[in-house]
């Protein structure tokens, strides 16, 4: 199995993850005092159920939003998120190409949320898994996954990867590899346009 960490969860873990762990040692020190000097009466558990609630945050965006990745297997791909995966059967591919990010979610169409987190993104290649249709699991995709990582011209995912040539080649060598095992008379022409006209 192949693994390619998603660099988008990996900014939003960045961004927050050192200000939820602030919030937990802010409002642990202040349970700890209030043990040894009683200082906020009948108010004391708001504090612990705050504290719980902080570690929960802190334990999302610093331990569960670093699961996040393609994970390349031989009968599939697995898109993993921080708390759900889905699997997506190479039958349903499509294509496997690479875009521009910044041609995807241009900085003047989106959120100013949204342009933070792409910032560092904006001239970056992506690889882009077109879909023939997306698996019905993806109709809560914005309740388990965030939106960037969905394409907005076709269906199909935006990947944003470390590397993104390695990524693509693993995906076309898995997807050729289970087409040769399941359905060798399907199998996908990978090549390119150019190449098909040279031998039409």
């Amino acid at each position: 199995m192949k693994k390619h960490r998603l660099l988008l969860y990996a900014v939003i873990s960045r961004r927050v993850r050192g200000k939820a762990l602030l919030m937990v040692l802010f409002l642990a020190m202040i349970a700890i005092y209030d043990l040894f000097v009683p200082a906020l009466g009948e108010r004391w558990p708001l504090v612990w159920v705050a504290l719980l609630a902080s570690l929960v945050m802190w334990f999302y965006y610093a331990v569960l939003l670093r699961r996040a990745a393609l994970q390349v297997r031989p009968r599939y791909l697995r898109l993993q998120g921080p708390l759900y995966g889905l699997n997506i059967s190479y039958e349903r591919l499509l294509s496997v190409t690479t875009t521009l990010v910044g041609h995807q979610y241009p900085p003047d169409q989106i959120s100013g949320h949204e342009r933070e987190l792409l910032k560092e993104f904006q001239g970056a290649t992506a690889v882009l898994v077109e879909l023939r249709a997306l698996p019905p699991a993806f109709r809560r995709r914005r309740f388990w996954f965030h939106r960037l990582l969905f394409s907005t011209t076709r269906p199909g995912l935006l990947l944003m990867v470390d590397d993104w040539m390695a990524a693509s080649r693993d995906i076309e060598a898995a997807r050729t590899k289970w087409y040769d095992q399941y359905k060798p008379r399907e199998r996908p022409d990978n090549r390119s346009l150019a190449a098909r006209i040279l031998d039409s």
